[in-house]
């Protein structure tokens, strides 16, 4: 997928727009890794992050999607209708380069719950990217995922939310948002690997409601307790190990039984899932 190189590090400014939002949003999510987690990179030894822009699909035509392929991210421009260039969105940047952290780390394999997990903490990772750099606690974040990449005639205000709301009800193009919010309403079919991009939206909620339950800057300890859940988790991991996981770290973190530990439970209660 490498193309002409048109902006390394240190380099000035380039004359397009996706060079530039592609070569800050990476910046911003290393700096973010590596201030709140001390991570460095990917692979927590200075891996390099790469980007590919004005990537098109299969057919030769824009690409409406931005992916890391395990080496390096790749950014459509969209159709200029419903969508626009991935690379104007730091939680879209920030979403797929945690990819890359999760397949140097937990390597939750990417199907079924296991692959939703993948996806969510995808999600939150985008979430609190974008946080962190925006200054924002927790009850100012909007909690959006891919507002920014959304076109002129798209009549919706995200693809995703993490808060308990739909991101989009009966839209004419994009119907309604399926993503669940309880464990009882888990999708259970094969579309979409088992419901990747669908079930994300149960640990989503998880996480939003911890947040908002400790208050305050949402990196600063839901975030902490939600990257080493991740690091502690393996392949075949399911949401049940993942909240019997994050009530240990939180455990470990800050206290068996402390305030944190009992809203890490607390909000794994909220979807129907006792730690």
């Amino acid at each position: 997928m490498l193309a002409n190189l048109v902006r390394k590090e240190g380099d000035p400014p380039s004359q397009d727009e996706a060079v530039n939002e592609a070569y800050d949003y990476s910046g911003d999510v290393y700096d973010f890794y590596k201030e709140v987690f001390n991570r460095d990179s990917l692979d927590d030894a200075g891996y390099p992050l790469i980007s590919s822009v004005h990537v098109g699909d299969s057919f030769g035509g824009p690409m409406s999607n931005a992916f890391f392929n395990g080496r390096q991210m790749a950014y459509g421009d969209g159709d200029g209708k419903l969508f626009v260039r991935f690379t104007k969105s730091l939680d879209v940047v920030g979403h797929e380069l945690t990819h890359g952290v999760v397949s140097r780390t937990s390597n939750l394999e990417y199907f079924g719950e296991s692959g939703a997990l993948n996806e969510s903490f995808a999600d939150v990772m985008g979430s609190l990217v974008t946080q962190w750099k925006n200054h924002q606690t927790a009850d100012q974040a909007d909690w959006y995922i891919g507002n920014e990449i959304l076109g002129s005639e798209a009549k919706i205000k995200c693809l995703r939310t993490l808060k308990g709301e739909k991101a989009y009800e009966n839209d004419p193009v994009f119907g309604t948002d399926p993503q669940p919010k309880h464990y009882k309403d888990l999708y259970t079919g094969s579309r979409d690997r088992n419901g990747v991009h669908i079930n994300s939206g149960i640990p989503n909620h998880v996480f939003y409601q911890l947040a908002m339950t400790i208050g305050g800057y949402a990196w600063k300890k839901a975030g902490q307790i939600w990257y080493k859940t991740m690091l502690a988790l393996n392949t075949k991991s399911d949401m049940k190990d993942a909240a019997k996981q994050s009530y240990i770290q939180a455990g470990s973190l800050f206290g068996n039984n402390s305030l944190e530990q009992q809203a890490v439970k607390k909000s794994w209660d909220v979807v129907g899932l006792p730690v």
